[in-house]
């Protein structure tokens, strides 16, 4: 019998993701195919932005 298997998607938590090196690290893992969840010190509002830039790589953020 074949079994198939789905591959795995890593998941990672990137702290201070609204900007800096935290949102270059975040956008680095998204293109890498994780899933990336961002926290910040500010309102996520604040940086809708920068967070388009992880939004194209489709992955969840």
């Amino acid at each position: 019998m074949t079994t198939i298997t789905q591959p795995i998607r890593k998941t990672a938590i990137v702290t201070g993701a609204g900007r800096g090196i935290g949102l270059s690290i975040a956008t680095k893992l998204a293109e890498d195919g994780y899933n990336v969840i961002i926290a910040a010190r500010s309102r996520i509002e604040d940086y809708r932005e920068n967070l388009a830039l992880l939004d194209k790589y489709g992955q969840s953020i």
